[in-house]
């Protein structure tokens, strides 16, 4: 018997039909290989995490017994604890003549420690710290501004990449005009995601200074600026012809902050400091915090 129409419908269900296949395997591939991107991102970012807890626990977090003790006379008090000097403007008994041999002291070892990342990596040129934020990271440097936006401070590829300073600066960061130091917008809080704290006006108005210690000593920076701005901005510009073109940079880009900090006031042989991190919005746009050089 001929096969009815109801028979041939069947049959012609039953076919493989490459035209409607296709998109579906596209689509079974792409799915995979988002699912397989996401799983390795999350790896490697807990991978990044741990690095960096050991790294925070060798700088900040060792005992007492392993800082280097001062002359007797020098203070009475017992030396604090490395972790509750992790930001000396924040700890006020610290700038007390009474504090200096511990203060003294600590910088002592931090120096000895930048100098032991840096056997272990030279791109190593100092570290910063952000009281109130997850921000305390080695800054590196090297001859270009891509090598660190995948590689952490051990020279390790890494998506979470490194906090690092611009190419175009000098290694030695206080001497220059503008130091520009970046690191990703993280999601999960690390790297530079934090600068947009300084978003919050109260934040802002509570929280005024951004540390770097390198192998030479301490220094503090002011923070005068907070705003969104754009990859091709001027305010990474690193190169000025002279002093009183740093001070309009400096005004320039206070003028474009949200809020205002009183009592600021940029002199000859102003020092700044930027800090930039993507948005995560549009590819182009930029947070940035911007500071002053006030003691070293």
């Amino acid at each position: 018997l001929a096969p009815g129409k109801d028979g041939a419908d069947s049959a012609g269900k039953g076919r493989f039909r490459p035209a409607r296949a296709v998109p579906l395997i596209i689509c079974a591939l792409i799915f995979v290989f988002s699912a397989s991107m996401l799983i390795y991102t999350a790896y490697d970012h807990a991978q990044a995490q741990n690095i960096y807890n050991d790294l925070d626990d060798f700088m900040f977090e060792e005992d007492n017994s392993t800082v280097p003790q001062g002359p007797a006379e020098a203070s009475s008090s017992p030396l604090p604890t490395l972790d509750s000097l992790r930001s000396f403007r924040g700890n006020q008994n610290l700038v007390s003549s009474s504090e200096n041999a511990a203060l003294s002291q600590y910088i002592a070892v931090m120096r000895a420690k930048i100098s032991s990342l840096k056997a272990s990596n030279p791109d190593v040129v100092g570290y910063i710290t952000i009281k109130n934020t997850k921000i305390s990271y080695p800054i590196m440097h090297t001859t270009d501004n891509d090598f660190y936006l995948n590689h952490d401070y051990l020279g390790g590829h890494r998506l979470s990449g490194s906090i690092f300073l611009d190419y175009r600066n000098y290694a030695d960061i206080p001497i220059n005009e503008n130091a520009c130091i970046y690191g990703h917008n993280l999601t999960n809080g690390n790297m530079m995601n934090n600068i947009t704290y300084f978003l919050d006006e109260d934040f802002f108005n509570e929280n005024k200074y951004i540390e770097i210690i390198t192998e030479k000593g301490l220094y503090t920076y002011e923070v005068f600026a907070v705003y969104k701005t754009d990859m091709y901005s001027d305010y990474i510009t690193t190169y000025f012809k002279t002093t009183e073109d740093v001070i309009e940079f400096a005004k320039l880009q206070e003028s474009r902050s949200l809020y205002k900090r009183e009592g600021i006031e940029f002199k000859s042989g102003l020092k700044l400091l930027t800090l930039s991190t993507c948005t995560n919005v549009l590819q182009e746009e930029r947070y940035t915090v911007q500071a002053m050089l006030v003691s070293h």
